[in-house]
């Protein structure tokens, strides 16, 4: 059992690199995320737990924040995405 939890942990990872490779640029020359996403959180399947976040390489433009935006189930994570918390508003 061990094994396999192993193994479906292993390919998340790797589906998640896989989809943050962007080239390389330094830190004051970072790309803008636009509606890619900025991070994911990867969460324990049965309990939905976070088990850690991870940034992308891009950052989100001024005024706007990385915010959990969707929950992609094939990868087990939560998807972030640059959203500007004050249009976002919950109605009542």
């Amino acid at each position: 059992m061990f094994v396999k939890e192993f193994c479906v942990f292993f390919s998340v990872i790797l589906v998640v690199f896989a989809m943050a490779e962007h080239t390389t640029v330094s830190s004051e020359e970072q790309e803008d995320c636009g509606k890619g996403p900025c991070g994911w959180a990867v969460y324990n399947r049965f309990t939905r737990n976070i088990d850690f976040y991870m940034g992308n390489k891009c950052s989100c433009s001024p005024g706007l924040n990385c915010t959990r935006d969707d929950d992609d189930i094939s990868i087990t994570a939560y998807v972030y995405r640059c959203k500007d918390l004050k249009n976002n508003s919950t109605k009542s």
